[in-house]
């Protein structure tokens, strides 16, 4: 049984598979199972593989004939027969796939297939994968940089003491046309060569 091995959710071997439904058209495949992931290839080469499904994905798991497993997976519009005939480790293979699918996708011809200490050891994997998944996305949370407020991109507008632009100034760097009464003080921030701003004192007037 599976559950004897150090992980009991993997099993690897060749089996036979067919995508009509016809015993006389079967395809040797070297099946690779590890946990909720399946995929088949031509040699026990990884580059070989010719296909892959998920477990989770297995809407109906039924056994047309004591042989063959009829698996009928989402999104997939073809059932995928599997035959285990030729392989020595046949209820290995049906006790591990009627115990990953969900219960209720499983017919009632493998209900007695179905390993207890295997289904638990799919829940626990279904929950550490879960918890992984939270946390990549707890860290892609914390790796986005969040955007500084205030910060829309654009230009600020400009303030009353700022001159419009492209006007013209005079020597003073005042805007050209622009007047202030006589003798009046002048209470303004001027920058220096340096670009810092330095506060220019009002220059008293003397009456004559």
């Amino acid at each position: 049984m599976p559950g004897d091995c150090p992980n009991p959710t993997v099993l690897v071997g060749w089996l036979h598979r067919s995508h009509k439904g016809d015993a006389a058209r079967l395809e040797r495949r070297y099946f690779v199972s590890n946990g909720f992931a399946v995929e088949y290839r031509r040699t026990p080469d990884p580059t070989t593989r010719t296909g892959q499904f998920d477990l989770r994905n297995v809407t109906s798991l039924d056994q047309p004939a004591p042989s063959r497993l009829a698996f009928h997976i989402k999104d997939k519009p073809r059932t995928l027969d599997v035959f285990l005939e030729a392989a020595e480790d046949a209820a290995a293979w049906r006790a591990l796939w009627a115990s990953a699918v969900d219960e209720k996708a499983l017919s009632l011809a493998l209900e007695a297939s179905r390993d207890a200490a295997l289904v638990d050891r799919f829940h626990e994997l279904r929950a550490e994968q879960r918890q992984t998944r939270a946390l990549r996305k707890e860290v892609t949370v914390l790796a986005t940089p969040k955007p500084i407020a205030g910060a829309t991109g654009q230009e600020a507008p400009p303030t009353a003491a700022d001159p419009p632009r492209n006007q013209p100034q005079d020597s003073a760097g005042r805007p050209q046309g622009s007047s202030s009464r006589s003798g009046s003080p002048r209470h303004t921030a001027e920058e220096d060569e340096d670009g810092e701003e330095e506060n220019v004192r009002p220059t008293p007037s003397f009456k004559q």
